[in-house]
């Protein structure tokens, strides 16, 4: 097994706390209206995925029902990290890094030991947006939420339209249908979460409702299926991403040859 060695996790680490965080370090030696200003920079959704500290300080400033403990916290922990002026990454990777190194404790950090804390901290994220919805969105203190409370905005007529275009009330309600396995009619917790993050799902019928409004979207011509033009300027692109990915850089086959491929019964 392959290990991220502690010096590799050093200098990537001090690289995403110097990007990620010099605005906030800057922000220190001005005169103005301090934290709260320092705490409105748009952080990359790839940075919160690794760091749950910086996710905490963008929640803090954003969800007004953040406790005063949990602010001051939150607050109090990043001005000890800077204590000194500067940001200390040494002491910030001190504190993760046995956090990661889990499996076995070896003072290394593996592939799969780094790919296990960026998922839970992803998911700690949405679970976080699907509990702050559901907080929102839950007028009658169910734990759960119907389509009339989800979407309040659209009236009888608007739902007799059964409208299917991306954003119109139909499109939501078959979304929200395939989001409800037990088909009751409301979305829990677990189902909202498939709602509001399809691409994240394990539920066959959302997955296969964001297959189908997929292919729609590529489907210039409405014939059911994807030419070559059409996989070559929706498709191919992602395909490639994901051998250079898997494979560490190995060329991919050509859009003709991969169409080709894809293409079983020859109808192009």
């Amino acid at each position: 097994m392959a290990k991220v060695v502690v010096y590799a996790v050093i200098a990537t680490a001090f690289l995403f706390f110097f990007v990620v965080l010099a605005p906030f370090l800057r922000d220190d030696h001005r005169k103005g209206p301090g934290l709260n200003r320092r705490f409105g920079y748009n952080i990359q959704d790839r940075t919160l995925s690794f760091d749950p500290l910086l996710a905490q300080m963008q929640r803090s400033n954003t969800n007004n029902t953040t406790s005063a403990s949990t602010r001051s916290g939150v607050i109090e922990t990043y001005q000890f990290l800077i204590a000194s002026g500067k940001l200390n990454t040494t002491l910030r990777l001190t504190i993760l890094f046995p956090l990661l190194d889990r499996d076995p404790k070896d003072y290394s950090i593996s592939f799969n030991e780094l790919e296990a804390w960026i998922i839970r901290q992803s998911m700690d994220r949405l679970d976080y947006s699907t509990h702050v919805a559901l907080d929102s969105k839950d007028k009658n203190a169910d734990s759960s939420v119907s389509f009339r409370e989800y979407f309040p905005q659209f009236s009888d007529t608007d739902l007799a339209k059964k409208g299917m275009e991306h954003g119109e009330a139909g499109w939501w309600q078959v979304r929200f249908d395939a989001a409800d396995i037990d088909h009751n009619g409301l979305l829990n917790f677990t189902e909202l979460r498939d709602f509001l993050h399809p691409e994240d799902s394990e539920n066959e019928a959302t997955l296969k409702w964001l297959l189908r409004d997929r292919f729609k979207q590529m489907d210039y011509d409405d014939d059911g299926k994807l030419n070559f033009k059409e996989f070559q300027d929706h498709v191919y692109a992602s395909y490639v991403s994901y051998v250079e990915f898997e494979t560490a850089g190995k060329e991919a086959p050509k859009p003709h040859d991969k169409f080709h491929e894809l293409d079983v019964n020859h109808d192009k």
